[in-house]
């Protein structure tokens, strides 16, 4: 299957109407801030603050997403 940015991966444990708003994002070198906000239609993304690092939001597309852990809230992203 080729890449989808803007929407989640079949493996990543995302399941529609899914709350991940809080939830730290973690990319493959850590933590790299909370998300702010999620969309989960098409384009499905997350708004992810970065202030403590680069002060600014970013706008990530769900395809970065590798797997979400509810328990721990966290969403792993493959990126640095």
């Amino acid at each position: 299957m080729a890449f989808q940015p803007w929407e989640y991966r079949p493996d990543a444990g995302f399941a529609e109407g899914t709350d991940l708003i809080g939830y730290t994002v973690v990319a493959v070198d850590g933590d790299i801030g909370h998300v702010e906000a999620s969309y989960d239609s098409r384009p499905a993304y997350l708004e992810v603050d970065i202030r403590s690092f680069f002060g600014r939001e970013v706008m990530l597309p769900a395809g970065l997403v590798e797997r979400i852990d509810s328990a721990e809230k966290k969403v792993y992203v493959d990126r640095t």
